[in-house]
């Protein structure tokens, strides 16, 4: 049973995924090699925090699985597994991009209406396909969100629709996590994750715009 739920999970993040690279793709106004180079990098980035996540089960879990370490990987994982791989993610994205700051930002701009669209479209499917209860909140707040990318999209600068989303994103999952109980892709997260990681990003976005100045 652990087996096939994870399995159609996958399927439905695998789905989502598509959905949302299919969206950028129409939406964005650039050349079809640049877009395909571009989605092509975030598949990479989330197959390795897919990956991650999987690590994460095996050192987190009991020490019995440390020595058989596939007999971990049916059981579905939890949200110490999804912090722990963002924690790798970065690692890996700063050592990947160190000296790459323009690459930093392209990455970033792709993800997000990737990431938004994925997660309304998978919100979607556990309600349609897999009759979950629905979570009225945050299906109308990724609608939102995608309504507002739209808006911004080819009307302001690529770095001011980044902090305009990246914001309006990580302070409303925070806000909702206070509240109820907030997901992404199945994965129950802390508002304190949240909150970390709009720390984070804010840093991110104002150290690297002052070194793009200083260029």
């Amino acid at each position: 049973m652990f087996l096939t739920s994870a399995f159609y999970g996958l399927i439905a993040i695998v789905i989502s995924f598509v959905v949302g690279a299919l969206f950028y793709y129409v939406l964005k106004e650039d050349t079809r090699q640049n877009k395909r180079k571009q989605i092509e990098e975030v598949g990479s980035q989330i197959i390795n925090f897919i990956m991650y996540i999987w690590i994460g089960k095996i050192i987190l879990k009991n020490p019995p699985f440390i020595k058989d370490p596939m007999a971990v990987l049916p059981y579905p994982s939890d949200s110490k597994a999804f912090y722990f791989a963002t924690i790798c993610i970065f690692i890996h994205i700063y050592l990947k991009f160190r000296n790459k700051q323009e690459e930093k930002f392209q990455l970033l701009q792709t993800f997000l209406p990737i990431f938004i669209v994925s997660q309304f479209t998978y919100e979607f499917m556990q309600i349609v396909f897999f009759e979950m209860k629905p979570n009225w909140l945050l299906l109308i707040f990724y609608a939102c969100l995608i309504f507002l990318y739209m808006i911004l999209n080819n009307k302001l600068s690529e770095r001011k629709i980044q902090l305009t989303i990246l914001t309006f994103l990580l302070m409303g999952n925070s806000l909702l996590a206070i509240f109820t109980r907030t997901y992404v892709f199945g994965y129950p997260l802390h508002a304190i994750y949240f909150v970390l990681m709009f720390i984070w990003m804010l840093a991110f976005i104002i150290i690297n715009n002052k070194r793009l100045v200083q260029q």
